[in-house]
């Protein structure tokens, strides 16, 4: 009954009047970068419509820029082991710091770029993209591959505290993309890529490629439902590797719902397939009014579980490791907030925390 806790926390507040609010986001109204920043923050097609891996809303000159930076405090609840666990417990850190710059060649020829410079090496996203056909967008270069609703919804937009089944998917590689940044037919978007296979500033290392498509679709007659569907297959050194999963999101109101099903087979693994899934549910409150340093609160809560024989930390393999989270997003401004969050296993293992701790500040720009 313990995967029930987040969901009643929102069934208790569900009274509260809807949500209302303004954007105030300096880019033009019928840009990309507009229109994706005032969008719900789950992915709306089969790939991210702003450039980089948000919106871009600072111009200068012919450059548009942008980034976000996020500062963490991460703590163990209870008595656990540090030497089984290896992870970043009991501290604080600069959890991402993200700088994009973008521009035009020409009205249908588009450029960005962008880093992190907490990581090594620190280029994420590097790629050109032709908006000659309305219908059949072309992305070259290293971009984040068309697959999953978690990974293609940035970080800074995240609701919950980190992506949790992001283990089971492409995410930034090398490679070319053909994609639909609007629906081509009764809702239905569409990208398909061929990469690398090795991942973000990784060379190839065969001469195989990978093979990736995603599918959304906006149910007609139901505003706010969007289904997705992606798959991906390719062969590494070690064998074939083939990935497959599903979503659905829902906008109602001050209330979104996720739930996502993500799968993994891998010719050199003996103990099954990897897997994960996650179950979503957000209640948003928004003051009627615009109110000075109050622009939204977010009641966060989500179920989640993993399967995975290559990680030892997830338990012996054959085992799924399942975990709760509620958490509060308190948003200073659309750019601004701060979140709090408490994740809990739902079956504790020995030497594993009773309960993980994290809080999170972000600004947007």
């Amino acid at each position: 009954m313990t995967f029930l806790v987040p969901w009643l926390l929102l069934v208790i507040v569900g009274g509260a009047p809807p949500a209302s609010g303004s954007d105030t986001l300096p880019a033009s109204p019928t840009s990309p970068a507009r229109q994706a920043a005032a969008a719900p923050p789950i992915a709306t097609a089969a790939v991210p419509q702003a450039p980089g891996d948000d919106a871009m809303p600072i111009k200068i000159g012919p450059l548009r820029l942008g980034g976000f930076l996020q500062g963490d405090g991460v703590f163990g609840v209870g008595d656990y082991d540090h030497t089984t666990l290896h992870l970043d417990l009991d501290s604080f850190r600069v959890r991402r710091a993200r700088l994009a710059v973008g521009g035009d060649v020409t009205p249908e020829i588009a450029w960005t770029v962008q880093a992190d410079v907490v990581h090594s090496p620190v280029l994420t996203d590097a790629y050109v993209t032709l908006h000659h056909f309305r219908r059949a967008n072309v992305r070259v270069g290293q971009f984040v591959a068309p697959y999953s609703l978690e990974r293609l919804t940035s970080e800074s937009r995240n609701e919950a505290y980190e992506r949790v089944i992001d283990r089971f998917v492409p995410s930034r590689d090398v490679g070319i993309m053909v994609f639909s940044p609007t629906p081509v037919w009764k809702g239905v978007s569409y990208a398909a890529a061929i990469i690398n296979g090795t991942g973000q500033n990784v060379r190839d290392d065969n001469v195989a490629k990978d093979y990736v498509g995603r599918l959304t679709w906006q149910v007609p007659g139901v505003p706010g439902v969007k289904v997705g569907a992606n798959a991906q297959s390719g062969t590494q050194p070690t064998g074939r590797r083939t990935r497959v999963g599903a979503d659905v999101a829902i906008e109602e109101g001050s209330y979104h719902f996720a739930a996502e099903w993500l799968r993994e087979t891998r010719d050199e693994c003996r103990e099954g397939a990897c897997e994960g899934y996650y179950v979503l549910a957000t209640r948003r409150f928004r003051p009627a009014a615009p109110r000075p340093s109050f622009y939204m609160v977010e009641l966060v809560g989500r179920v989640f579980a993993l399967r995975d024989p290559f990680d030892p930390l997830l338990g012996p393999p054959g085992t799924t490791h399942r975990e709760w989270e509620v958490g509060v997003n308190y948003y200073f401004a659309r750019s601004a907030k701060v979140a709090v969050h408490l994740l809990t296993p739902i079956a504790r293992r020995p030497g594993e925390t009773a309960a993980v701790l994290a809080a999170r500040l972000q600004v947007i720009f």
